[in-house]
């Protein structure tokens, strides 16, 4: 029984007569205090069981006692078998759906001013060109540098508002995953732990939006790691029972042992122009947010103990 709980992402446990019997490593590195210790979560179990009834279950957003400090988490109970009760705890994560207003708005603001820019800084780069001699080349090289610089940067934001609906087609997950992983253990001394269910259907979506996904996560996991004693990062694909996003049966989690991501930024981190990277733009997870949610995924972000930890939901061609 224990194996089969250490294999699901949630942090779950299974209670009989108000006794844990088992529980997995998800729960034992999520919660400060034994479920059964916490009063609000005793009590929903206590009112599950008087209105006990096989095939139902109840679910409920509670402030737990984690690790990390107190944090709202979605309790759900079910029946198991007999008298057993099967318990998840889903800790309150920061993703896109909670920020899609305020991503419109930002974009919209955004690519009106990418607009007004584009022709004055197109009128800078070719009187820089032009004014260029073997006198000042180094100085007009840094004005053409820094113009291309901000097209670039307009150039991505130009991308929120674009639909890469067109481009969705049947995508094999590993044939992304191993790949770029394989890229950046070249690159980089970083020990890389990577857990693979090779049964996962193919996933929907563009082959290379999801490598610029992948990039992009793992290079500011990369970033984050790089001057700890011991830099780790994990990549986990798997199925998931996921309650709160159904539909999508595949998984992957990218966790590092960065020390995290501050509170202040985690709260707008899916949001344009937030960095938490010196000399960031602070575009690329705002992008990579909006091509998930381009083909029905969804990214989510929390921090762990030990670093940060992102989770694509992905749709799968063959729902399981």
């Amino acid at each position: 029984m224990n194996d089969w709980l250490n294999n699901l992402p949630q942090a779950v446990a299974i209670i009989d007569n108000n006794k844990i019997i088992a529980q997995n490593t998800a729960l034992d590195n999520l919660l400060a205090i034994p479920i059964i210790y916490q009063g609000p979560i005793r009590q929903l179990i206590e009112k599950y069981q008087q209105n006990l009834q096989t095939g139902h279950y109840i679910a409920q957003q509670i402030l737990c006692k984690t690790l990390g400090g107190e944090r709202h988490c979605t309790i759900t109970i079910s029946r198991l078998n007999g008298a057993q009760l099967l318990v998840t705890i889903m800790p309150e994560r920061h993703d896109i759906d909670n920020q899609n207003q305020n991503l419109h708005q930002m974009v919209n603001i955004a690519q009106g001013l990418s607009h007004e820019l584009r022709n004055p800084l197109a009128s800078i780069i070719a009187a820089a060109q032009l004014c260029a001699n073997d006198h000042n080349q180094h100085l007009t090289q840094i004005i053409i540098d820094n113009a291309q610089r901000i097209n670039n940067i307009i150039a991505r934001i130009d991308e929120f508002g674009q639909s890469q609906q067109t481009l969705a087609q049947s995508v094999n997950l590993y044939e992304i995953l191993h790949p770029t992983i394989e890229s950046f253990k070249i690159r980089y001394k970083i020990h890389f732990i990577t857990e693979f269910d090779p049964s996962l259907p193919p996933i929907y979506g563009d082959k290379t939006r999801y490598q610029q996904i992948f990039n992009n996560i793992l290079e500011n996991a990369i970033h984050a790691t790089q001057k700890k004693p011991n830099p780790t990062i994990t990549i986990q694909a798997k199925y998931t029972i996921a309650p709160a996003y159904p539909h999508l049966k595949c998984m992957v989690v990218i966790a590092d042992n960065g020390g995290g991501i501050s509170p202040e930024i985690l709260n707008h981190i899916f949001q344009p122009f937030i960095s938490g990277r010196p000399g960031g733009s602070g575009l690329g997870l705002a992008l990579c947010a909006k091509y998930m949610a381009d083909y029905g995924g969804k990214l989510t972000a929390q921090n762990t103990l030990e670093g940060a930890e992102f989770t694509l939901f992905l749709p799968s061609i063959n729902p399981l």
